[in-house]
């Protein structure tokens, strides 16, 4: 589906909960500001949850893009999920309690988490997916650009051993793009581009109407 269509769809049927997820730069949360902005919705970032129901209580900061693994892949421990799922679950009950229509942005990766997150509840799934790769390579492009000496600027964990570590010392220096840079991203694009497909066909087998968005 187009994502000018799916707006026209969501403003007629003014859902009360939205779940919008796909991979890292497909748009996600400029969508979710949209529908904040222009129809009213109140808006819900996963990743603020895991830093305020996991990271801080568990004065995990150094080991950041870990948690954001095992929550939103791995669930495996169950004392950062039990904490990540209740604390989404407030939340959406929270706002559903006052008639507040809700969308919720966020890359979770495990079917389970998500039924644990939405159980009891009706919503509509969105799924982003970089369909065509240039845009993709694109908007990683301009997000690695914003990028600090420690590896910041809201990339995953699984972008940066694509980047040469004295090219990266060297773009820090520079903010020049090299040519060995672009390939890396380039390279991070099509591995992401392959795991999206693979996600994208476990959330449809797991959900019934999935709405894939292709970016």
């Amino acid at each position: 589906m187009h994502i000018e269509n799916l707006f026209k769809k969501l403003s007629n049927n003014r859902p009360n909960l939205i779940y919008l997820s796909g991979k890292t730069c497909t748009g996600k949360s400029t969508f979710a500001r949209r529908l904040q902005d222009q129809l009213g919705y109140a808006s819900i970032e996963l990743d603020n949850v895991v830093k305020d129901c996991i990271i801080k209580p568990f004065h995990l900061e150094d080991q950041e893009g870990t948690v954001f693994v095992e929550v939103y892949r791995n669930g495996q421990n169950q004392q950062w999920l039990q904490a990540f799922v209740q604390g989404t679950r407030h939340l959406i009950d929270q706002n559903l309690t006052k008639h507040q229509p809700l969308v919720i942005d966020g890359a979770v990766a495990n079917s389970k988490t998500l039924a644990a997150i939405f159980e009891g509840h009706d919503f509509t799934f969105v799924y982003f997916h970089p369909q065509i790769l240039d845009n993709y390579v694109r908007n990683l492009t301009a997000r690695f650009m914003s990028s600090s000496t420690n590896f910041s600027a809201g990339l995953p964990k699984r972008f940066w051993p694509y980047i040469d570590a004295k090219e990266f010392e060297k773009f820090s220096s520079s903010r020049h793009l090299t040519p060995s840079i672009e390939d890396s991203i380039k390279q991070y694009a099509r591995s992401s581009h392959a795991e999206s497909v693979q996600r994208q066909l476990e959330f449809q087998a797991h959900f019934d109407n999935v709405v894939v968005v292709q970016i």
